[in-house]
């Protein structure tokens, strides 16, 4: 995950040794030893700090979920369609961005039936409901869209290009998990929302 001045702690490098093993070998496969030789630390110090590895699994993954939701809550849910539907967009792309390992793990997870992909996956169902709420109160919603459907699509859009990576990423001819494809998903579903979902608000 992207690094904040407070993170430098050798807790916050071990969380981030781990997130990195856990995006690419999987819980199963990842053993407190090799995280402390990533972080730079004594295995005893992992496990100072979080006594099972499914401890370190929960820490790591409860920060994530923090961060996406920060993200998410950060949005604004007034002015035109067109600036709401681009910040939503850019939002979602720029956390992915900032933060690969959690993506991969995230998808790993969810491919493996593991339980931070169920986490991570219901957690983005909620925060798209309550977003769809927010833009819903604020009057941003035409009259004739089902919140419903709002919802269960804006899961899809904030989840699909992460999950499907690889499968996209063959489809596209181009890796995924760059600016320049991030800016053009982002624009594709930008204009859905803000032509099929929003109408104009006072900003």
């Amino acid at each position: 995950m992207e690094t904040r001045p407070e993170e430098l702690s050798a807790r916050a490098r071990i969380c981030r040794a781990a997130l990195r093993s856990f995006a690419e070998r999987g819980f199963a496969s990842t053993s407190i030893r090799g995280v402390a030789a990533e972080a730079g630390v004594s295995p005893g110090l992992v496990q100072h700090y979080f006594r099972t590895k499914r401890d370190l699994a929960a820490a790591v993954e409860e920060l994530a979920i923090a961060r996406l939701g920060e993200v998410i809550a950060a949005v604004p849910v007034s002015g035109e369609p067109d600036d709401v539907a681009g910040a939503i967009s850019a939002a979602v792309g720029a956390f992915a961005l900032a933060n690969p390992d959690v993506i991969a793990y995230a998808r790993r997870s969810v491919l493996e039936a593991g339980s931070f992909g169920d986490t991570v996956v219901r957690t983005v169902a909620s925060l798209a409901s309550a977003l769809t709420g927010r833009l819903e109160a604020a009057g941003m919603l035409r009259d004739d869209v089902d919140p419903t459907w709002v919802r269960a699509g804006a899961l899809v859009i904030a989840t699909g290009p992460y999950l499907l990576e690889p499968w996209l990423a063959e489809v596209a001819g181009r890796p995924v998990m760059t600016a320049e494809f991030m800016e053009g998903w982002g624009a594709l579903w930008a204009g859905i929302v803000s032509r099929g979902i929003l109408r104009p608000g006072a900003s």
